[in-house]
């Protein structure tokens, strides 16, 4: 009976230290190339159990214009979490060209800054221009940004 109870007590104390030292939980993070839309997967276990996909503005007028668009999910990062909730690591994947419009609410202001002709003109480059059009693309995007929150020497109107 006793050999039994220490085996049950050693099996018990072996469990909690690995709940307190392997990961439990990952947080899986996909970013789509050309509309900067993001998925999110959590898992615990490795096991997925759930699934959550932030569209993008960039994907909506996609979709309005073409009638679809098919995500081309690319590895962002993922982090991993001890029982506790505590931190335990974390792998990082290349950032497409597109990530810095994806930031904030630039991707959302791009759209709706940017002339219809301009945003076609971006994702043509994003789906299947080379690597150094798909920068001057988002280069491009950068500048629709600024023109969209005005010129930042301009002098506030004051009353006449």
């Amino acid at each position: 009976m006793f050999k039994r109870s220490l085996m049950v007590l050693i099996a018990f104390v072996a469990c909690v230290v690995l709940a307190m030292t392997y990961p439990v939980r990952s947080i899986s993070t996909w970013i789509d190339p050309v509309s900067g839309s993001v998925k999110f997967e959590t898992s615990w276990l490795f096991i997925p159990t759930r699934t959550r996909i932030e569209t993008s503005e960039l994907e909506r007028w996609i979709v309005a214009h073409e009638g679809c668009h098919n995500p081309q999910w690319h590895f962002l990062n993922e982090n991993y979490r001890l029982i506790s909730g505590r931190f335990a690591g974390c792998g990082v994947g290349r950032t497409p060209k597109i990530f810095p419009i994806h930031a904030g609410d630039s991707n959302t202001r791009f759209v709706h800054v940017a002339t219809d002709a301009e945003i076609v003109e971006f994702v043509r480059a994003m789906r299947s221009g080379t690597p150094d059009e798909q920068e001057r693309a988002v280069d491009e995007a950068g500048k629709i940004l600024e023109r969209g929150y005005g010129s930042p020497t301009a002098a506030p109107a004051g009353p006449s």
